[in-house]
């Protein structure tokens, strides 16, 4: 065997090693994108499910919180403000979740149900009022989101893929 023989030899070995590289980094991204998809959706259900855990802890948040979404006029300032703060977090969660949900990190079976209850809340007189009077608290991708589904009626991942792929219907 030449020392040529010995070259192509190592250069083939070489090949065949950065070959088995490039497919173990390509499982391995994929398994960490999976992980980072996991711990996103973990982290948005856990963020809403903390205003649930609230709204279901407290009676007199509950108290206000439906109140408030019924557009009762006889809330106090003070409970009129605390329905205030209670939609603002519902939405920067819900805001946050949609983001995430146009980057990919968000599957589409969970942003669905995030969208759906979405959906629920903005059939409120409460809510659409408060939307009206907060919407430019919110970037305008998601106001106009939001502002869709108000028309629409219902859910709305027409609207969302719409953000992703100008265009689509």
């Amino acid at each position: 065997m030449t020392l040529e023989d010995l070259g192509n030899a190592g250069e083939f070995v070489g090949a065949i090693a950065v070959l088995v590289s490039l497919v173990y980094l390509a499982l391995q991204i994929r398994h960490n994108t999976m992980t980072v998809r996991a711990g996103t959706s973990a982290a948005i259900s856990e963020s809403l499910a903390r205003v649930t855990e609230m709204l279901g802890a407290d009676p007199q948040i509950a108290r206000v919180y439906m109140l408030g979404l019924a557009g009762d006029s006889e809330l106090s300032p003070e409970e009129r403000l605390q329905f205030n703060f209670l939609f603002a977090t519902y939405f920067r969660r819900v805001e946050n979740a949609y983001y995430q949900q146009l980057r990919g990190f968000v599957d589409s079976e969970h942003w669905q149900t995030t969208e759906r209850t979405l959906s629920s809340s903005m059939r409120t007189p409460g809510a659409r009022g408060q939307w009206e009077r907060s919407r430019s608290a919110y970037s305008d991708p998601f106001a106009a989101y939001v502002d869709r589904i108000l028309v629409e009626g219902g859910t709305n991942s027409a609207a969302t893929q719409q953000a992703v792929e100008p265009g689509a219907e």
